[in-house]
């Protein structure tokens, strides 16, 4: 059986169609080469000249390259400098072949304000250089809409043409620059609101007499022509951005927020900018975490590959507000991405250090509070394990060495002293804590052989003094010698044991390990129980 069709229905299916195609094909062209690739600036015809006599001046102006004469360089308002060559116009005279792209090139270009199409004076002008005289003439002549039509075109076209100049503009063109781009976008607004101008459109249409232009098609470029227009100052915006130039581009997102074509206008132009970068970002990331959970002992450099590769992403995007919810998303998926691959990494490997060093990465990256917030308090975590890890991991006494359980120096304290009155008397009460100071097996001998080497140079030269002694020929002078063998006796211990120790802490250092300091600076004291307790 076959199906019936409603030709109605199919009729407007694919004038949606064609409708998204149109308007995907204007905001492609939306950007700062617009007006300078545009077909008729590039071949220098008028917008009514027709596909013979476009032809007609590509081949004299071919002709005229290929002889090297100067009629190569000629041709209409704002003619380029240098003019482009043969490829490019030839390029030129092929897109316009495509009725829709044709009327697109001829709406961001001159149009003659009288449709007899004689000689334009404004456009005449325009070809001398003569822009005073073209835009008094516009604005004095506004037929059809088409002065401020041609008003929005040359401002927009002058401040592109600005815009490519090196960014040391003088402080004139800057301030030229600046008018340019708020008399275009104030003469494009009066464009969008003219319906004469759009119904020049129309009729322009009809003149083409193709079956692939409709009435529609003047409905989906007036739809999408604030749009349009405001994706090229995005661009730019992204552009200075991503160079570094964050005036230039705080600039161009002002220019969007003032243009007076909508809030709207300018929310639709910066998605269809940024999307290709957002998808970007969540490509990055929906790659990074399978691959953190696939090898979690490298999870860290996949998280530092993620931050590296995505810095320019974000970088295009300052020249958003802060808060902006595009802006703001495109980071914290950033920052909940690279913060599941250090979880990944630090649950497997216990390497704190450079989970620490990851996070503070990270955190640097979160826009939202929220993210914020939870990359904060992992942060907070591992701040913890790795003191943690630093006070009873490492030996305290070498810094180096990993510590063994067995080789720990206990330090004994006692605090929260109380005395509570009992059936027999008065009692002292107290509490008692055992801290392990961490040490390893080396310093553990290292401090044992050279307290023992010690205790033998202090025996042997005490001994000796007291020896020697017993020559002297009265009991005072025996006295006196047998002391100084002692004094001898300790200061050859205490070199003896700085010298084997070899820059380790003494077991007697203990009590400065930070663990016991704590306690010591909350109460406690060292010893098992306080001084005179039974």
């Amino acid at each position: 059986m076959t199906n019936l069709q409603d030709p109605s229905a199919a009729s407007s299916g694919q004038a949606s169609d064609r409708s998204t195609e149109l308007a995907a094909m204007i905001l492609g062209m939306a950007d700062a080469t617009l007006y300078r690739t545009n077909a008729f600036r590039l071949v220098g015809a008028p917008v009514h000249a027709t596909a013979r006599e476009i032809a007609r001046r590509f081949e004299r102006r071919k002709l005229a390259h290929q002889v090297g004469t100067a009629v190569a360089a000629a041709a209409g308002p704002l003619a380029l400098d240098p003019p482009p060559d043969a490829a490019t116009v030839h390029q030129a005279v092929h897109r316009i072949h495509d009725p829709e792209r044709r009327l697109i090139e001829e709406l961001f270009w001159f149009w003659p304000v009288d449709d007899t199409q004689g000689p334009d004076p404004a456009l005449e002008a325009l070809e001398r250089g003569d822009t005073t005289t073209a835009i008094a003439i516009w604005r004095g002549n506004d037929s059809d809409g088409i002065g401020v039509h041609n008003l929005a075109v040359l401002f927009h076209a002058l401040a592109l043409d600005l815009e490519s100049l090196p960014q040391s503009l003088a402080r004139d063109p800057q301030r030229r620059r600046d008018r340019c781009w708020r008399e275009s976008f104030a003469h494009w607004q009066q464009t969008i609101d003219r319906e004469q101008f759009w119904s020049r459109l129309t009729q322009r249409i009809r003149e083409l007499d193709d079956p692939r232009l409709t009435t529609g098609t003047t409905r989906s470029i007036r739809a999408s022509l604030p749009t349009a227009l405001l994706c090229i100052s995005a661009r730019l915006a992204i552009s200075a951005a991503e160079r570094g130039a964050d005036e230039d581009s705080a600039r161009h997102a002002g220019l969007i927020e003032e243009s007076g074509l909508g809030a709207d206008a300018a929310e639709r132009a910066l998605e269809t900018i940024l999307e290709p970068i957002r998808q970007r970002v969540l490509t990055l990331c929906r790659v990074a975490e399978p691959a953190a959970s696939a090898d979690p002992a490298n999870a860290h450099r996949i998280a530092e590959q993620l931050l590296d590769q995505t810095t320019p992403l974000l970088d295009s995007l300052t020249f958003l507000r802060d808060g902006h919810p595009m802006r703001e998303s495109a980071h914290d998926e950033v920052a909940h991405c690279a913060l599941a691959c250090q979880i990944t990494y630090g649950n497997k490997t216990q390497d704190w250090e450079t989970s620490l060093r990851l996070l503070t990465c990270v955190l640097a990256v979160c826009s939202s509070a929220s993210a914020r917030a939870r990359v904060e308090s992992n942060l907070q975590v591992v701040k913890e394990n790795v003191a943690f890890a630093r006070e009873s991991g490492r030996c305290w006494f070498c810094g180096t060495a990993n510590a063994v359980e067995s080789a720990a120096v206990e330090v004994k304290l006692h605090g929260n002293e109380r005395r509570v009155q009992e059936w027999d008397g008065e009692r002292l009460l107290w509490n008692t804590l055992t801290v392990k100071v961490p040490r390893c097996g080396t310093c553990k001998t290292t401090q044992s052989r050279a307290t023992g080497w010690a205790v033998v140079i202090f025996i042997v030269s005490t001994a000796m003094g007291f020896i020697s002694s017993g020559a002297g020929p009265e009991d005072a002078g025996a006295a006196v010698v047998g002391f100084g063998g002692l004094i001898a006796g300790g200061i050859a211990a205490a070199v003896t044991h700085n010298f084997l120790m070899g820059g380790v802490k003494p077991s007697g250092a203990a009590p400065s390990f930070p663990a016991v300091k704590r306690k010591l600076d909350e109460g406690w004291k060292l010893g098992e129980k306080p001084e005179g307790a039974q």
